[in-house]
């Protein structure tokens, strides 16, 4: 369980479902068995457009492993991103809220509060063990992105439980 103490029932369950919603929005859930845990799975690719991708249109061959996935999961065919930045744009995604709110406008000067209530917290609150591994530097833990995640990837620098590992 994560430590932050719980708002009020009601608008933790409105978050968790507005979260949950910003998720499917982007996720493909290949999952071989129907419990009450479904495998998640997020992929997020900056500055790809959707028809260079097989499963959304694109030459076939060029991207298998995630035509496959889409192919056993969830494929959703409209996302909009509430940002054109990459760090703003995925802050919302893990959170639920805009940049206005959230205040990330760039890719720089910006930390995630460890108030904001992160997809991989609320996840991990209803039993799922959360990772990720990304490649881009401006979704670093220097912007405090990793919030949440039992694991947390990027190169060759690996975060688990908050605490830095080569």
């Amino acid at each position: 369980m994560s430590s932050k103490p719980k708002q009020n029932n009601a608008f933790y369950r409105m978050l968790r479902h507005l979260l949950l919603s910003v998720a499917a929005v982007f996720f493909c859930a290949a999952c071989e068995t129907r419990d009450e845990h479904p495998n998640i799975l997020l992929i997020t690719l900056d500055t790809v457009r959707a028809d260079h991708v097989g499963c959304y249109g694109g030459r076939e061959g060029i991207t298998p492993a995630i035509d496959a996935l889409a192919s056993r999961g969830t494929r959703f065919a409209r996302a909009v991103a509430p940002s054109p930045i990459t760090l703003p744009s995925h802050v919302s995604m893990l959170t639920g809220q805009y940049p206005v709110r959230h205040g990330a406008r760039d890719n720089s000067v910006y930390f995630l509060s460890d108030e904001a209530v992160t997809l991989a917290e609320v996840l991990k609150d209803n039993g799922y063990k959360t990772g990720a591994s990304v490649a881009s530097i401006v979704l670093s833990h220097r912007f405090g992105v990793e919030q949440g995640f039992d694991f947390f990837g990027e190169g060759k620098l690996v975060v688990e439980d908050g605490q830095e590992k080569q």
